[in-house]
């Protein structure tokens, strides 16, 4: 987000500057780093995601672990 906006403000102080070559390179770089920051929440989206799985699998083979063990206690 800080480089979006620090590539917005150059774009507007070069404009008097240097023309629309400039401009153009600008407003291509700032897609581009949209674009990364887009899939790095998707990546980090993905992340959180499957360690959440991993966590619910955890706490289930825990649960299934501790029944498992309460039945064992009753039958001996």
């Amino acid at each position: 987000m800080i480089m979006v906006t620090f590539l917005w403000k150059s774009l507007k102080f070069h404009a008097a500057d240097t023309g629309r070559s400039i401009i153009t390179y600008q407003k291509i770089m700032l897609i581009k780093v949209r674009q990364v920051e887009f899939c790095n929440s998707i990546i980090l989206q993905i992340c959180i995601f499957l360690l959440l799985i991993q966590i619910s699998e955890a706490i289930h083979n825990l649960r299934q672990h501790h029944s498992f063990s309460e039945t064992n206690k009753f039958e001996s």
